[in-house]
C-alpha cells in the first residue's frame, strides 16, 4: 500500500494557496476569479499593505499575506 507524502506545514499552506487560487469560489462563499486570492467584496476591505503583500509569489510570501487576509477578514 502507497501511503500518502507527510508535508511540512509550509507545504500544507502552499498547496492551500494554490487551491485558493485555482478555485472560482471566494473563502467568504461568494464567486471570484479565478487566480485572484479573494472576490472583488472582500479586496476591498483589506488594508493598502495587506492588498500590496497578496501580489507577491507563492514562495516569497504571498501564503503569509493570504493567512493574514483570512484573519483580517475574519475567513
Amino acid at each position: 500500500m502507497i501511503s500518502e507524502p507527510v508535508l511540512s506545514e509550509a507545504q500544507k499552506a502552499r498547496n492551500a494557496c494554490i487551491e485558493a487560487l485555482k478555485s472560482g469560489q471566494c473563502a467568504c462563499g461568494k464567486a471570484k476569479q479565478t487566480g485572484m486570492a479573494f472576490c472583488y467584496h472582500c479586496w476591498l476591505k483589506l488594508p493598502q499593505n495587506v492588498r500590496q503583500a497578496l501580489y507577491r509569489k507563492i514562495g516569497e510570501g504571498f501564503e503569509a499575506a493570504y493567512k493574514v487576509a483570512r484573519q483580517f477578514l475574519q475567513l
